[in-house]
């Protein structure tokens, strides 16, 4: 099966985020690789962005203390990943 390439804003969509979470995510080291393309377009391929989101699926929210409850970022209620995570489910 041939790998399946998405957008930023398929991406976007699809987590309900804005663009400017998923460069943070990106800046921070807690998002999939992009691929960019000759003519400036960024894809992602869309396995790595669902395992990427079913990971943090297996993750209790963060506690009063700060601990984090990711990879990388706790989810706080409230938080751009919590809000994807709660728009998937």
């Amino acid at each position: 099966m041939a790998q399946q390439w998405v957008t930023i804003q398929q991406v976007m969509e699809e987590l309900g985020v804005a663009r400017s979470t998923i460069d943070k995510w990106r800046r921070d080291g807690n998002f999939p690789k992009f691929r960019k393309y000759p003519n400036g377009s960024l894809r992602v391929e869309q396995a790595a962005v669902e395992s990427w989101r079913d990971s943090w699926n297996s993750y209790e929210p963060a506690t009063a203390k700060g601990e984090s409850a990711g990879p990388g970022r706790a989810t706080r209620e409230g938080s751009a990943v919590h809000r994807a995570l709660e728009f998937r489910r």
